[in-house]
């Protein structure tokens, strides 16, 4: 037994002073750009349906572009608004704000003119409906607050909710967004649905 410890012992090298001890590495440090983007992607996302031939519609994207820190702009070029975006501002935005049904009215009232309740349409129908349409109205959906916008004081109200910093309402700008009808009876079938109290109480301080 002792020359068997004795052989484990001479055969254990002896490490001098002078020999570096080697270490763990340290864990790779996650980057900073890892966390900035990050905060990037978690942004809310707002969508603009812009015409191109509208003075109007370039305004609102300055606008926009000038307050693109605080949200992601995702851009559709001369577009007809898409099936899901219809259901969102069906379902989501009619109750959250008066002004909503009245830009529902102004974009989709030939859709809905001859319904006597306003339903949603079915995919294939919408598709039909908007097939060969021109979308004339610029129109931006701001999904996290449920609002719509298609002219300065829409987005002004938009941006409420993202600063706190004063807005100046630009009225130099020559609203073209406005269709040749107005139907009477959508409007006040868009006036009687129910908003929320919260709501109705922050839209009187606007």
């Amino acid at each position: 037994m002792f020359k068997s410890l004795l052989r484990f012992v001479n055969s254990t090298p002896i490490t001098s002073p002078n020999t570096p001890i080697t270490t763990l590495k340290a864990c790779t440090s996650i980057p900073l750009s890892a966390f900035s983007s990050s905060a990037v992607n978690d942004k809310p996302t707002v969508t603009f349906y812009h015409n191109t031939n509208s003075t109007l519609s370039h305004h609102l994207a300055k606008k926009l572009n000038y307050y693109q820190s605080k949200f992601n702009v995702e851009y559709k070029i001369n577009q007809v608004p898409s099936f899901d975006d219809y259901r969102f501002l069906h379902l989501q935005c009619l109750q959250m704000h008066p002004n909503n049904g009245t830009i529902f009215q102004k974009i989709y009232g030939a859709l809905h003119a001859n319904l006597h309740e306003l339903e949603m349409l079915e995919e294939g129908d919408y598709a039909n409906k908007v097939e060969g349409v021109e979308f004339a109205t610029p129109l931006i959906i701001d999904y996290s607050n449920s609002l719509l916008a298609m002219n300065d004081e829409d987005l002004d109200r938009i941006m409420a909710n993202y600063t706190t910093c004063g807005i100046q309402n630009l009225k130099d700008v020559h609203d073209d967004s406005k269709p040749n009808y107005y139907d009477h009876d959508l409007t006040n079938k868009y006036g009687q649905r129910v908003v929320h109290p919260h709501i109705a109480e922050y839209a009187d301080l606007f």
